[in-house]
């Protein structure tokens, strides 16, 4: 069974904290965000903010159920503002592709989360080369080469390697023996997999992704609708000064600061990581 960890977690937090009511239902406190515009894109930075993830619950036995998120996917679509759909549902907004922080060529980012046990993750890019790498007991290691028309993405010694090809209409990633493709036509885009095929277009002010999301531009506010299982969920996207917000009819969810050196992210009022940035160039 897979659902959202954004509604699943609105279900047994009902009467839990949330942001500022006072500042996010403000509309004269709001500025204009870009309008939306579709493409297909990659991201293999995984610079994201999470705000709705995709979980799988499974039965473990006993009448006990684990969840665990699922993985980001390096192929996506970008929808502007910085929001990015991946092609494992998973909605996010990529830091990197903010108005602030977009023309980074060359950088340093330290992430800091939230629990002493949690040890910082570095990201690093410089020309052609990337690499992200968390110490601990189970040191991990993502390393990338960004070529013009070929991305080859190395996770570990564990895991086979992956590559994105880059062609004119079209994206293609390949990783042991999962594909996926992103084909841009004249007025949709259509992302293939095995026994899968979802489209996503814009018409006008609106995105449809495939079945799952309607986003809208309102002007200063994006609405996103989710549809699920459950239901149908509105969720609500702005930018008040220097901040980014995503909430929902409860007003409970994320806010992202940016300030000179650092983007603070926010859950329903309570810290949860701050990106420290260096820009190398």
């Amino acid at each position: 069974m897979k659902v959202s960890y954004f509604v699943g977690l609105l279900l047994v937090c009902a009467a839990c904290a949330s942001l500022n009511k006072a500042v996010v239902s403000d509309p004269e406190r709001r500025e204009g965000l870009q309008e939306l515009q579709l493409s297909a894109g990659y991201d293999v930075y995984q610079l994201r903010v999470d705000l709705i993830r995709e979980v799988t619950t499974d039965y473990v036995g006993n009448n006990n159920y684990q969840s665990s998120p699922v993985p980001y996917h390096y192929l996506g679509v970008h929808l502007g503002n910085g929001l990015f759909y991946d092609a494992n549902r998973n909605l996010t907004l990529n830091l990197d592709q903010l108005p602030a922080l977009k023309d980074l060529n060359n950088f340093t980012i330290i992430k800091k989360e939230r629990g002493a046990w949690r040890l910082p993750e570095i990201y690093k890019k410089q020309a052609q080369s990337f690499f992200k790498e968390k110490e601990g007991l189970f040191k991990s290691r993502l390393e990338a080469r960004l070529g013009d028309s070929t991305i080859v993405v190395d996770e570990g010694f564990l895991s086979s390697k992956k590559t994105i090809q880059i062609n004119v209409k079209s994206l293609q990633y390949t990783g042991g023996l999962a594909a996926t493709t992103l084909e841009e036509h004249p007025d949709y885009i259509l992302l293939k997999e095995f026994l899968r095929k979802e489209t996503y277009r814009q018409k006008d002010n609106k995105i449809y992704l495939d079945k799952d999301y309607v986003i809208e531009d309102k002007g200063n506010v994006v609405e996103i609708t989710h549809t699920k299982w459950l239901g149908r969920q509105t969720y609500y996207f702005i930018k008040v000064a220097n901040s980014y917000y995503f909430f929902n009819q409860q007003y409970r969810g994320v806010k992202i600061t940016i300030r000179d050196r650092e983007v603070v992210v926010e859950d329903n009022g309570r810290e949860q990581a701050i990106f420290l940035v260096d820009n190398l160039d």
